[in-house]
């Protein structure tokens, strides 16, 4: 009955427009759903353009606490074509909380107050092409004699926003071209000494490897993890913090296994979990298993269900079970602390700008910004004014720094999409960069054990700690596993599923531990094989070969199943001279490597 429902939400949701993907995080959240489905009904639309669909969809969010005879309301301007931006959702829920502020009740837009309603969200208005020249013009006018002293490193940026606050109703992308057509006439192109845009905006791979050969320096740890445990090791925490945190811990040794819920667990998971679950209890300590659970469109419930599954099946018990989602608000007080220090900033560059700006080291327009500027602009993405990638919180580093996670890395983001823990309360999402580092602190995590993909941003998690004041754990990276002939990236088994070749997660023929489950493996295969291979620093690149795995499984099998004699696929025959044929006994161990355990006769 649900699936039922949930797949004829799912079809109602695609004909207005709404992308696959939101769709499949939307039908798994069921307050969401209601609430869509309320105003889908109001709408009366079976389909319309995708531009209309949106809207409808951020209604469900922002219109949450809107009075149900408000709700309509807001339903028909969308419908109507009266609206065709969020910034006019967001302005109607502002004129019926400043109503319902004055009037001490809830708000009901009448007949007589309709026009009023109407001019406040900007219906009818239209701003021509023309008058955003002329708007644009005006500024670079009262801006002149600052651009002309600082060409190209004039904050172009704050420009724009400044405009958009005075024109709101303006079209943002026809606001950035006027500007970017009044800055070449006036400036011309960007010097070379800017950077020159390439082609591909990825990052750069040349800068990783440099700074990882940089942190190849004598303060390296080169010994053994299991040296470094039970005795303190000296990251640069102050005496006050270290006391505090030895006085939570009461000194023993906490790890955490800190999993994205986007997928399910393979055999290289079932290596970290027991690295960071043995450790702690080698040295009377215990262990957190905290859901990395930053990113809402690719997480959802199965996947924390199953997580908590796999753990307890491969015979770990956490002390708690936690959440970076249990710590948003803490996270997010911190932020407000970076910047009323100066160590945090509101940034307006798109994904291809900020990449632009990372590989050539290049400072952001509003990177020096004044603190009471960006606690204004934050609140401003903390409530839902700016549409998702318009804006994002970034951490004040340094931008000339060879590495490039240091390089400002991005600490919020903006998500219209309902988290699967803490619901719509949220609409700006932490990163992993800013949030990892963070939990441990909070959690008072010892030793941070992770991969060596992030050795990279070990130098940023210990600047975001300091930056903070806050307790550093001891951070240590390790090998992956890598198997050979076998696929373990999460994204890639993602795609395997989504083409048909495989059946799902759970198949026997992938190793994630549900597969390797259904295969047959038992838990005491898959922790003997993590045992063996053991945890070293030699590398991601070098593989373990399947048939130690596999080894494994026959080891326990030789063990532990006892052999038996069998006929798979019968075939009736006569025998005519079975009288004739002589009856003969044939005795065999049932366990072949131990004939103590038992014998079997045929």
């Amino acid at each position: 009955m649900v699936e039922a429902k949930n797949s004829l939400m799912k079809e109602r949701l695609l004909a207005i427009g709404i992308e696959p993907k939101t769709v499949d995080n939307i039908i798994k959240n069921d307050k969401v759903v209601a609430n869509f489905e309320q105003v889908l009904d109001m709408a009366g639309v079976k389909e319309c353009p995708k531009e209309k669909g949106n809207l409808l969809y951020a209604l469900t969010t922002k219109g949450k606490n809107l009075h149900k005879e408000v709700l309509p309301v807001f339903v028909k301007m969308i419908v109507e074509n009266k609206w065709s931006r969020i910034q006019q959702i967001d302005a109607g829920v502002d004129f019926i909380t400043e109503k319902n502020q004055k009037v001490g009740k809830d708000y009901r837009v009448t007949d007589s107050e309709l026009a009023s309603f109407e001019a406040f969200t900007g219906v009818g208005v239209v701003v021509t092409p023309e008058q955003i020249d002329q708007f644009v013009g005006q500024a670079f006018k009262d801006k002149a004699d600052q651009i002309e002293a600082k060409k190209h490193d004039f904050n172009f940026s704050g420009l724009m926003t400044a405009i958009r606050d005075q024109h709101k109703w303006a079209d943002g992308a026809l606001v950035l071209a006027a500007i970017n057509k009044k800055k070449l006439e006036l400036l011309g192109e960007p010097p070379a000494s800017d950077g020159t845009r390439k082609k591909n905006n990825k990052m750069s791979t040349e800068d990783k490897k440099k700074a990882k050969e940089e942190k190849k320096t004598e303060d390296e740890p080169t010994i053994d993890i299991t040296t470094l445990i039970g005795r303190d090791v000296d990251v640069g925490n102050t005496s006050e913090i270290l006391a505090k945190h030895r006085a939570a811990t009461g000194g023993k040794v906490v790890t955490r296994f800190p999993p994205e819920p986007n997928g399910y667990l393979h055999i290289g998971h079932a290596k970290a979990i027991r690295f960071n679950f043995e450790v702690a209890k080698q040295y009377g300590g215990y262990t957190y298993l905290r859901y990395d659970d930053t990113n809402p469109d690719k997480e959802c419930k199965e996947y924390i269900d199953h997580i908590a599954e796999i753990v307890g099946w491969l015979g770990y018990k956490p002390i708690a079970t936690t959440a970076s989602s249990d710590y948003f608000q803490e996270l997010y007080d911190i932020a407000v602390r970076l910047i009323k220090k100066g160590l945090a900033y509101v940034c307006f560059q798109n994904k291809e700008d900020m990449s632009h700006y990372r590989e050539n080291k290049l400072n952001p327009p509003t990177r020096d910004h004044s603190v009471e500027w960006n606690l204004k602009e934050f609140e401003k993405m903390r409530t839902g004014q700016y549409e998702e990638g318009k804006a994002t919180l970034r951490c004040k580093i340094d931008m000339q720094h060879d590495n490039p996670n240091m390089r400002d890395f991005v600490a919020y983001r903006i998500k219209y999409t309902p988290h699967p823990h803490s619901g719509d309360q949220w609409c700006i999402y932490p990163t992993y960069d800013y949030t990892h580092c963070l939990c441990d602190s909070i959690e008072n995590i010892t030793h941070s054990l992770c991969t060596l993909e992030f050795e990279i941003r070990r130098e940023s998690y210990y600047w975001l700690l300091k930056a903070a004041d806050m307790y550093q754990p001891f951070v240590w990276e390790y090998s992956r596993l890598n198997i050979t002939n076998t696929v373990l990236s999460k994204r890639k088994i993602e795609k395997l599923i989504s083409n048909g070749l495989v059946t799902g997660w759970n198949d026997p023929r992938l190793h994630t531990v549900q597969g390797l489950k259904r295969r047959g493996y038992t838990p005491s295969m898959i922790n003997d094989f993590c045992e063996n291979i053991g945890v070293s620093r030699k590398g991601n690149e070098n593989y373990t070969s399947v048939k130690k795995l596999e080894f494994f499984a026959r080891k326990e099998l030789d063990a532990n199943a006892p052999r038996v004699f069998a006929v798979l696929e019968p075939l009736a025959l006569n025998i005519t001279n079975f009288a004739e044929i002589e009856k003969k006994e044939i005795t065999a161990p049932v366990f072949p490597s131990d004939p103590t355990k038992g014998s079997r006769t045929y």
